[in-house]
Formats: structure tokens, C-alpha cells, sequence
């Protein structure tokens, strides 16, 4: 074997690990769905609405909304990866968009209603009505 035959071949195989390197970084950067869920997030949860297509980087088609989930040790947001043919798919993804163009101060949220106090008391009595009673 003559050097050049060797600096060819070390090119082609430093050519083809770099080629590699690029392509598992490609994979690792994106976060892909696998598989669909059945799970309906209710609309006030999710905090943004993704696209991912078989045509780029991923396996499958999907609509990946970020939804966030909040627990007592605190809230986190989480993926779920859903049929883009289905049609409450398609109707929450429109819902989603819609809500999260808006402003936040205009993004409709669930109102609480009053919470029942506990004990004989449903009701708060205030110190007027309070005075009338004992007189």
C-alpha cells in the first residue's frame, strides 16, 4: 500500500464517522412521537400546539400538544402525541391555536365558583347582620 491509497481511505472513514456524528445529533435534538394516545387535554391546559411530520426527522405524522400537569410537588409540562386525522384532534388543535393567539389577559379560564365553607355555615354573615340577630 502506497500513502496516497492510505490518506484516501482515512478520508473516506473520517468522512463517513462524521456523517454519522451528524446524523444521531440530528435524531437526538428532536423529540419524536412513536406512537398516538387517546387522551383528550383539556383545552385550558395546553401551552402550545406542534406539527410533526413523517417527511422531516420523524417516524409518524402527529400533532404534539404541550400540556402542562400540575401536582403537589408542582407543575410540568409534558408531551402528547395525537392522530392528526382524527377529528377531535383537528377540532382541539383549532380550539388551542385560537386561545393561545390571544393575549393572556383575554384567554378564557375556568372560573372557580364560590367554594362552600365547612361546617353549619354555608355562608359568611357579616358584622351588620350579625349586631340585627343579637338585638
Amino acid at each position: 500500500m502506497n500513502l496516497s491509497s492510505d490518506l484516501a481511505a482515512i478520508l473516506v472513514l473520517l468522512t463517513g464517522l462524521s456523517w454519522i456524528i451528524t446524523e444521531v445529533q440530528a435524531y437526538s435534538a428532536f423529540d419524536c412521537c412513536y406512537n398516538y394516545t387517546n387522551k383528550k387535554p383539556r383545552l385550558n391546559n395546553i401551552r402550545s400546539v406542534s406539527i410533526q411530520k413523517s417527511s422531516e426527522v420523524c417516524d409518524i405524522d402527529a400533532v404534539v400538544f404541550k400540556v402542562e400537569h400540575k401536582n403537589k410537588k408542582g407543575s410540568r409540562v409534558v408531551s402528547i402525541c395525537a392522530n392528526p386525522q382524527e377529528e377531535w384532534v383537528l377540532q382541539l388543535k383549532e380550539d388551542a391555536m385560537k386561545k393561545l393567539a390571544l393575549p393572556k389577559h383575554q384567554q378564557k379560564r375556568k372560573k372557580m365558583g364560590k367554594k362552600k365553607m365547612k361546617g353549619k355555615r354555608k355562608y359568611k354573615r357579616s358584622w351588620k347582620n350579625k349586631m340585627q340577630r343579637k338585638k
